[in-house]
């Protein structure tokens, strides 16, 4: 598999952590997706390639938009892999699309917008550098900057500090106001979505370093004690710290 990243640095820089190919002239695959906080523009270029959510919906069109997912997803491809795809910060996609984020958590959607560039995706053999100037004109066009934007910004990068009710102070905003925006452009409340945050951190700081003490990092990571960790971490991957330290440690 060879994989190819690029991280915008025009006014995208704000909405989007990086634009992806991955290519495969032959690729098995079957296993989980972890959790994040993030939103995703995916386009399948290749055979088969299916994602089941944590509502029962499975998606296996050629292209689609994604919001945040509070649980592992089980995924599986096979044949020739050609994946590429837009993975937005949190407020990203709202900025982009208009789109509700609320609506779209732990979802699948499939837009017009999105199939007019799938099928020029399709018509077409692509680079991974024409892709990522496709993908980067495009969003240019379509992203819509508000000062809400930034508020959600602020809030998502001040949350580990601060309660909502200080942020609301702070922002010259009412608490209500800012439940219900967070709720519409990020897609969950801000106290779900610093839960779900803080078990994505766990998660990457298990695979980088799977021989860390557990009870270690559910302090690190704000867990007032070592059963709350467990069920929280297992109520969005299906395991345990444990049981999941020891998957990353087989493979």
């Amino acid at each position: 598999m060879i994989s190819t990243e690029y991280r915008p640095k025009s006014l995208l820089e704000e909405f989007v952590v990086c634009f992806y190919f991955n290519k495969s002239d032959n690729f098995e695959y079957a296993d989980y997706a972890n959790p994040t906080t993030n939103q995703e523009m995916f386009f399948n270029l290749g055979d088969d390639f299916e994602l089941k959510n944590s509502i029962g919906q499975v998606t296996s069109q050629r292209s689609w938009i994604s919001g945040l997912q509070s649980k592992s997803l089980p995924i599986k491809c096979s044949g020739r892999h050609i994946t590429a795809g837009v993975i937005f910060k949190p407020w990203g996609l709202y900025a982009a699309f208009g789109i509700n984020a609320k609506e779209l958590a732990n979802k699948t959607i499939y837009s017009k917008w999105l199939c007019d560039l799938s099928n020029e995706l399709d018509n077409s053999e692509f680079s991974e550098s024409q892709f990522f100037d496709l993908m980067e004109f495009n969003l240019l066009k379509s992203i819509k900057r508000s000062k809400m934007t930034k508020v959600m910004q602020k809030i998502v990068n001040e949350i580990e500090q601060e309660n909502v009710f200080t942020l609301s102070e702070k922002l010259n905003r009412s608490k209500k106001t800012i439940i219900e925006s967070f709720n519409k452009m990020i897609g969950l409340s801000p106290h779900k979505f610093y839960t779900l945050k803080c078990i994505c951190e766990t998660i990457t700081l298990l695979q980088n370093n799977p021989t860390i003490k557990l009870t270690e990092l559910a302090y690190n990571q704000g867990f007032y004690d070592q059963a709350h960790f467990i069920r929280v971490f297992k109520e969005h991957t299906g395991l345990t710290p444990k049981e999941f330290r020891n998957s990353i440690m087989k493979r």
